[in-house]
């Protein structure tokens, strides 16, 4: 199983980024690499936001860059 964490380097709403051609895409074995490795490569670089997209193709976690924080949140995508 592989999980795809697509990262943008523009703030993708969650509405639209399972249709935004992402700059940048990962694969990671599990969830827990691609939530622990992936939101730690937004904290550490340039991307505004990112998605998760489960091995079936769906998107799964969605995650934005929070200014106010100096970090990224996520929430469920539904």
């Amino acid at each position: 199983m592989s999980y795809k964490f697509n990262y943008f380097y523009e703030k993708v709403s969650m509405a639209d980024v399972a249709t935004t051609e992402p700059d940048r895409s990962v694969n990671y074995g599990t969830l827990v690499e691609a939530v622990s490795e992936g939101t730690a490569i937004i904290d550490e670089t340039m991307y505004n936001s990112g998605v998760i997209v489960n091995p079936n193709g769906t998107a799964r976690l969605y995650y934005f860059y929070k200014k106010q924080a100096n970090r990224v949140v996520g929430a469920t995508v539904e």
